[in-house]
């Protein structure tokens, strides 16, 4: 996973988004296929996408995830033909299949690099309160019982 440099305009993973990631993560270190990886993230993807576009609209949420993956693309470039797939789509297929062609920890460090990039840019358009107020649903609906992913997956 490559290191990416914070700046002024970009903001830290909110904590329960770190929390997801690292769940993800750790799943992917445990030996998790990367099928499971990519099913995950895509269904985070999917909940991101229900929340959010009804606020910022369909053609916000394809804009955000298109320039996070371009941004991201150069550490990962096996992301790159997601991202035409993703307008015409828009259900995240592309990504779960893309994911699903790494090794799981290289699927959930994409993950983990395309999400912080969408959300260091929807921060910068409104703000991080508005982002962990907005999101706060979606990582809620992510966690089990206990807030791991374990039981998903086993």
């Amino acid at each position: 996973m490559g290191h990416r440099t914070t700046t002024a305009a970009q903001t830290s993973m909110p904590s329960d988004a770190e929390h997801f990631h690292q769940d993800l993560a750790r799943l992917a270190s445990e030996g998790a296929n990367p099928e499971q990886i990519a099913l995950r993230a895509a269904l985070a993807w999917r909940s991101l996408y229900a929340a959010l576009s009804p606020i910022i609209g369909h053609g916000g949420v394809v804009a955000l995830f298109k320039r996070s993956v371009s941004i991201t693309r150069i550490a990962h470039p096996w992301l790159a033909p997601m991202q035409e797939e993703f307008e015409k789509t828009s259900d995240f297929a592309s990504l779960q299949a893309a994911f699903s062609q790494q090794a799981s920890v290289e699927a959930a460090a994409g993950n983990n690099a395309v999400l912080q990039t969408f959300i260091d840019i929807l921060t910068s358009l409104i703000g991080e309160s508005l982002v962990e107020r907005l999101l706060s649903s979606v990582w809620d609906s992510l966690t089990t019982t206990g807030g791991t992913l374990r039981n998903d997956i086993e």
